[in-house]
């Protein structure tokens, strides 16, 4: 599978599959996608680029600054940022249930101005240190991380 980038340039981002049902086979047909680890199926950005923009918020930066920083774009607004903050939120379930082996406070190193913020930071810290190599995280997860 590619992803188009401009007219020039196309990046790999996963295989397909067919689990074939043809010449004897006993496959059921259907199409299988496997992406690559860095790639976030479904995403613009790498999981690289997400990433950074997490590790920017942990260490204190604005919405705002930390996605000009992961991004590279200073004069663009951080709609995106606040969307893949939405989709993080949505997946706080998750990753308090991989994380569940671990102790978890609630109470977090730091107080941030959102009540958001005090939930969903500490517990991707905590995930972020559970795993050893941070792109290998949707493998672990077993599903997309955003």
């Amino acid at each position: 599978m590619y992803k188009q980038r401009d007219y020039r340039q196309r990046d790999i981002v996963g295989k397909r599959m067919i689990c074939s049902q043809r010449y004897g086979r006993s496959g059921c047909g259907r199409t299988r996608q496997l992406y690559l680890q860095q790639v976030v199926p479904g995403r613009h950005y790498l999981l690289t680029t997400l990433l950074a923009f997490i590790k920017s918020l942990l260490s204190g930066s604005t919405v705002k600054h930390a996605w000009q920083a992961a991004t590279a774009k200073p004069h663009q607004e951080p709609r995106q940022a606040w969307r893949w903050l939405n989709a993080l939120i949505k997946q706080l379930g998750l990753f308090r249930t991989f994380i569940k082996s671990r102790p978890f406070s609630e109470q977090p190193w730091r107080s941030f101005s959102s009540r958001r913020f005090n939930i969903l930071l500490p517990t991707i810290n905590q995930l972020l240190q559970s795993i050893p190599h941070h792109t290998r995280i949707q493998p672990c997860l077993q599903q997309r991380f955003c």
